[in-house]
């Protein structure tokens, strides 16, 4: 509630909650522990000046002598899933922007698509297409139809028999060079979107066939390098970065920045399962027929 009318923007669902609480109960947010003790004695000497904002952010600049009483709640509250709570929440109030050690990289990834937030770097041209993308209107519209139903599909084999009744003609063009060499299929659609399939795979399969759905920049013009791309497309039907230069990664360091980065990609460069391996017959052996030799007497 004081973040809220505070207007400082914060997500804390119960599983993140939980998921918190289970790294205070196993020792492995001693430190985020120790750093909210630390906080609270900075927040408890601090209220009396929370008419006009806390050290290291506006965000409160507008809290009535109501948000007092619930921040002396807030500070008193002893759960562990309250505590877990506790730490994510004087760690925003002193304005820092994300608490990695608690935070689900998951669940951001997630909400950050939804938002748009998860873009960084855009040209104006792929601004601009992921304007037009969002309004849900024709632009991109087969995009938005094939993430979804490519990604029910079971393999290799189903994805490229889905394909052939698709109405474009598929074009192809020679990746690499030597051994990993491999020849791409792409087939493009007049609302500007781009399938591609890779027999091959891709840095992120391993070793696995993949595609990915693909919006362009500019649906009148053809697909000849990454800049006629503006962004791909997840098996939600929602638009995500092509690599990971594109990406606003909201973690600084560690394990949970790699999760978010590599979690992006993932939802873009779609891994096929390869086909199961045909079982041939068990070849029968026809067991000879002997004809008895007749006794003479």
């Amino acid at each position: 509630a004081v973040l809220q009318r505070t207007n400082y923007q914060v997500t804390i669902d119960e599983k993140q909650a939980l998921k918190s609480a289970a790294d205070l109960a196993s020792g492995k947010a001693a430190v985020a522990l120790k750093k909210l003790q630390e906080d609270v004695t900075i927040l408890r000497g601090e209220e009396a000046r929370l008419g006009s904002k806390l050290p290291g952010t506006d965000a409160i600049n507008a809290a009535k002598s109501k948000d007092l009483v619930d921040l002396k709640k807030l500070l008193t509250l002893d759960a562990e899933a309250d505590s877990a709570l506790l730490v994510v929440s004087a760690a925003r109030l002193k304005g820092v922007a994300a608490c990695d050690a608690l935070e689900l990289p998951e669940e951001r990834l997630d909400a950050d698509i939804d938002s748009g937030v998860v873009f960084s770097g855009l040209t104006s041209g792929q601004t601009l297409a992921l304007t037009e993308f969002n309004k849900k209107d024709t632009f991109g519209k087969e995009a938005r139809r094939l993430g979804p139903a490519l990604d029910n599909l079971s393999d290799e084999t189903a994805f490229l028999a889905a394909m052939a009744k698709e109405t474009p003609v598929p074009t192809t063009k020679i990746l690499g060079s030597g051994s990993a060499q491999q020849v791409m299929k792409k087939w493009e659609y007049p609302d500007g979107t781009v399938v591609r399939y890779k027999p091959d795979g891709d840095a992120y399969s391993g070793g696995l066939a993949t595609y990915s759905v693909e919006v362009k920049v500019d649906k009148s013009k053809p697909d000849q390098s990454l800049s006629d791309i503006a962004f791909k497309v997840d098996p939600k039907g929602r638009a995500v970065p092509m690599g990971p230069g594109d990406v606003n990664n909201p973690f600084a360091r560690g394990e949970p920045k790699e999760t978010y980065r590599d979690g992006s990609m993932k939802l873009g460069h779609r891994s096929l399962a390869a086909p199961p391996p045909v079982v041939p017959a068990p070849v029968v052996t026809p067991t000879p027929v002997v004809t008895p030799v007749p006794v003479v007497t």
